[in-house]
This record gives C-alpha cells, structure tokens and sequence, in this order.
C-alpha cells in the first residue's frame, strides 16, 4: 500500500468520522422515536468506519513504530469506541439507563479529542516517510 492510499484511507476515515458524528448530533436533536433512515446510516456508517479505521492503524504500525502519542490515542479511542457501541447498542431498547446515556456523551467526546489527532499523526507520517 502507497502512502498516497494511506492518506486517502485517512482522509476517508476523517470523512465518516464527521458524517457519524453529524448523524448523531442529528439523532440527538431529534430524539426519540429515531429516524429509522438516519438512524441506519449512523449504524452503517459506524461499521464502514470501523473497518477503515482498523485496517488503516494496521497497515501504518506495519510502516512506522507507532510513538507514545500514537499508542495513546489508539488505546482512548478504542476504549472510547467500544463504550459508544455498547452504550450505542442500547440506544434502541424502550427504556434506556441514564448511566449509558451519560456513558455515550462522555464516550462521544473522548473519541473526538482522540481520533483527530490520531489521523493528523497518519496523515503526517505520510509525508515525512
């Protein structure tokens, strides 16, 4: 894999990223009964960025020893990530506990202070490789 396809993969991943993250806000505003449309597109959505984002940090810690910052932002943004799908998942059930509501907040915010800066370090190996 070229770099020019790492920095495309990136600037896919940051592309999703926002449409989630939008779809989400939306669904948020919203609320319930959730838009049966938007509420597929953020779970779709989620699942195609999961599986670049995978295959992207998998393919630059082949290319490049990841530094600290690298493993930090790695490790919040799965923690982050597991925790929205889990409290995610529970979004669709009647009755949803306030813990996971603010475990999804809390969670939402973690993965948008850790995943930028986890794509800006890619995209700068990139060009310093």
């Amino acid at each position: 894999m070229t770099l020019s396809h790492l920095s495309l993969k990136s600037l896919l991943c940051g592309a999703l990223f926002a449409l989630i993250l939008l779809a989400g806000l939306f669904l948020h505003k919203t609320g319930r009964p959730f838009p049966s449309l938007l509420f597929n597109l953020h779970k779709m959505a989620t699942v195609v960025w999961i599986i670049l984002s995978i295959h992207l940090l998998v393919k630059v810690y082949q290319l490049h020893p990841p530094g600290s910052l690298m493993i930090v932002s790695t490790g919040i943004s799965t923690v982050a990530l597991l925790t929205l799908l889990v409290s995610g998942g529970m979004m669709s059930l009647d009755k949803i506990p306030e813990l996971m509501l603010h475990a999804h907040r809390i969670a939402t915010w973690a993965l948008l202070a850790s995943y930028p800066l986890l794509l800006v370090r890619i995209l700068s190996l990139n060009h310093s490789l």
